[in-house]
């Protein structure tokens, strides 16, 4: 399943990250924004770029990576028709949702031109050079906010016995 949820996150940072031809302050031509518009260019979209390559392309990566016994069954679910057509579906419907027309022209064009294509192909090894570095970040990052907090953790029982220990004190004056 995390692989599934890797394959989709590297796949859609690919297509968020398309550029358009427009430069700044030019306003792209493109169809009125609706579902049918969307449709059809997000279709033209997944003609260029096919969710199959991108299953091709994590096989190759992420298979032999994987124990044998995994690694067959790995390879024999994504390389099926069923996951192909989900994938399709899936990402169909998350264009639609996701962009404009005008986005998914300005993708279409980007994705469909040469440079873009170079692009695409160079993007996995350019995620995996950079994302360990990333993750390294983020965790030591994390563990220092840890570190941090933790004198503030422990001091609040004391804080807190403290304030009990005071609350009992002034009930038994009272009491007397």
């Amino acid at each position: 399943m995390a692989i599934v949820r890797y394959i989709l996150t590297v796949w859609l940072f690919i297509i968020i990250s398309a550029c358009s031809n427009a430069g700044p302050g030019q306003v792209s031509k493109s169809l009125p924004d609706n579902r049918e518009n969307r449709l059809m260019v997000a279709k033209q979209f997944l003609e260029i770029m096919p969710p199959k390559e991108m299953l091709h392309g994590v096989a190759t990566r992420v298979g032999p990576k994987l124990p044998e016994k995994e690694r067959k069954v790995f390879l024999e679910v994504i390389n099926s028709k069923k996951i192909e057509q989900a994938a399709n579906g899936i990402a169909l419907d998350g264009l639609i949702k996701t962009f404009t027309v005008g986005e998914l022209n300005a993708m279409v064009a980007f994705y469909g031109s040469p440079d873009g294509q170079s692009a695409f192909k160079k993007f996995s090894s350019y995620t995996s050079a950079v994302m360990p570095q990333i993750q390294h970040q983020v965790r030591t990052a994390v563990l220092a906010a840890e570190k941090q907090q933790e004198p503030q953790e422990q001091q609040k029982p004391k804080a807190q016995a403290q304030a009990i220990g005071k609350k009992e004190q002034k009930n038994t004056h009272s009491i007397k």
